[in-house]
């Protein structure tokens, strides 16, 4: 028996085919052999390009209705898919962008300075706890990707129970890590208020214990985003959100204190996890925990996998989640300065990661195909769309920077916050740059070949914050997060690039597109700080709008015609 191209008994695939050139366009035609219902029919199975067998569990009869003059809706929707899952993770971003935005103003009118100071470090050592996630969920989606579409659904299952034993045990050594930051605390920040040493105490265990608790939550999450469903934890993640900011709201302007406002924060967190493993109990109930699926084959995966996420996440730790607390050691007030700086670049770099995360499926799904020039491509137009994004979110801060921080937190507290947030984007932007070529490599499994760089970039920006903190005060911490993005972006084009084999780079076209051309079109919008802060008199608001005007319309030069050919060759 032989199926034709739109699937129902008849002639032969050979004939299917040529009864419908359209098809050859999509799949290799090499035939393959599928047992149904015990007997043997030849065909020519087809997604994304790729002939597979057995074919995957999920397909159905409709998808051959697509086949015959058509192109594979598969093939179709990956566009889709990569705007659909960017759109859910900027949702995401855009909730946790509602807390940096929301609290900041409100806490600074009804906290006093060394409330809101605490409350910041606070939060930067309760998100340490984050990095015993070990990159698990980007792992569970990378996997939960390759085994759907290669039909191993028994290794699938492994993974993600393998996964969820590892984020148990690693939720009981970050509750051991919270109870110990709570009880050196005092001794790490001595300019804490004696009268408030106690409440910082136990709104660090009650925010670190809710986040520990909701590591497992990860899993769920990478589950997700391996079937490319990203928008359901990003449901979750916005209500929670949104529940947080308006509970830390009431509560900051009802003088409810830090304690309270912490516990708030906890219950709203561990809510949110349980909603999440409930809701893959629902949608994926083969894939809950099994203590029989958990092997030594998965672990070593996972463990080969996650160890350079381990790094990276350390990395990126030093770089952007300790300022707060490297100012409060050194002059405590100054750590509310970064708590509002840590707020601005959480809007501005939560929407970039969230748009490149689905990078990481795409990847996977063309070096499977080994297709390495093709995402050598990708890597192009994904940098010139990436800066071009960048370079957008830019502009605000330093062309209208001090009105902005004026009316959001008030002008005093803004003129001494300025300099240091436009420091601090402009080491951001630097890193950035590099940003599509570490999702890309999460996707083909080569970001253990680049571990050395984020090593080298967190030492030089904690050495240099520190040391220049110490001499010539916060400004000198925002110069360390520079230092830093130089260091990542050096490394990355001399040393990482040479090495990765997944995809065929072309450094010179990623050197212009990626770095030459975006920097030529930030400079109108630098020189325009750099003379704020060397001048006595403001740049005069002609100039000011000229220079937003030509840095805007050369990032839509530069992103637009990016975003067209990343459809095509996604």
């Amino acid at each position: 028996m032989g199926f034709d191209a739109r699937g129902t008994p008849g002639e032969s695939a050979e004939a299917g085919n040529a009864q419908n050139p359209h098809r050859s366009k999509y799949c290799l035609g090499k035939p393959v052999t599928w047992v149904i219902t015990g007997r043997v029919a030849e065909i020519h199975y087809c997604t994304q390009g790729i002939a597979y067998n057995p074919p995957p569990a999920n397909l159905d009869r409709a998808w051959y209705e697509d086949v015959g003059t058509h192109r594979p809706r598969d093939v179709m929707s990956r566009f889709r898919a990569l705007v659909k899952n960017s759109a859910a993770n900027v949702a995401s971003g855009a909730a946790n962008a509602v807390l940096a935005v929301v609290l900041p103003p409100v806490l600074i009118r009804h906290l006093t300075a060394d409330e809101f100071s605490t409350w910041a470090v606070v939060l930067q050592l309760a998100a340490i706890v984050n990095m015993f996630g070990f990159g698990v969920q980007v792992a569970v989606g990378r996997y939960v990707a390759r085994c759907t579409i290669a039909g191993d659904h028994e290794f699938r299952r492994q993974m993600v129970s393998t996964a969820f034993a590892g984020m148990w045990g690693a939720t009981v050594i970050a509750l051991a890590v919270v109870g110990s930051m709570a009880w050196l605390l005092p001794t790490w920040f001595p300019g804490i208020p004696q009268h408030g040493r106690d409440e910082a105490r136990l709104a660090l265990l009650l925010i670190g214990s809710s986040l520990a608790t909701g590591l497992p939550a990860t899993v769920a999450a990478g589950v997700f985003s391996g079937f490319q469903r990203n928008e359901i934890p990003a449901y979750v993640i916005v209500a929670s959100r949104l529940a947080i900011a308006a509970a830390l709201v009431f509560l900051a302007t009802a003088g409810a204190g830090l304690s309270a406002m912490a516990g708030a924060y906890a219950a709203i967190n561990v809510a949110a996890t349980l909603i999440q493993l409930a809701l893959l109990k629902q949608q994926h109930p083969d894939l809950g925990f099994r203590r029989t699926a958990v092997t030594m084959r998965a672990g070593r995966e996972l463990a080969g996998y996650c160890f350079s996420l381990t790094v990276w996440s350390i990395s990126i730790l030093a770089v952007n989640g300790l300022d707060s607390v490297i100012a409060g050691r050194i002059d405590f007030h100054w750590a509310g300065y970064f708590a509002v700086v840590g707020s601005v670049v959480t809007l501005a770099l939560g929407v970039q990661v969230a748009v490149l995360q689905p990078l990481v499926a795409i990847a996977a799904q063309l070096h499977s195909r080994h297709e390495s020039r093709r995402l050598g491509e990708l890597l192009i137009e994904a940098t010139r769309a990436n800066a071009a994004l960048s370079l957008l979110c830019l502009v605000p801060i330093y062309i209208a920077g001090g009105p902005l921080l004026g009316w959001w937190i008030g002008s005093a507290l803004g003129a001494q916050i300025l300099p240091i947030l436009q420091v601090v984007l402009l080491g951001i932007f630097l890193r950035q740059t590099v940003a599509p070529f570490a999702a890309i490599l999460l996707g083909t499994g080569e970001q253990r070949l680049v571990i050395a760089t984020p090593i080298y970039e967190g030492v030089a920006k904690l050495a240099v914050s520190i040391a220049l903190g110490i001499w010539i005060g916060p400004i000198g911490i925002a110069l360390g997060t520079v230092v830093g993005g130089v260091v990542c972006l050096a490394t990355n084009l001399l040393r990482n690039f040479p090495r990765v084999r997944g995809l065929d780079i072309d450094r010179r076209r990623f050197v212009l597109s990626g770095a030459i051309r975006p920097t030529v079109v930030f400079a109108p919008v630098l020189l325009v700080a750099v003379a704020d802060a060397l001048l006595a008199e403001p740049t005069p608001l002609s100039l000011r709008i000229i220079a937003a005007l030509l840095t805007s319309a050369g990032a839509l030069a530069l992103g637009w015609p990016a975003l067209r050919r990343l459809r095509a060759l996604v």
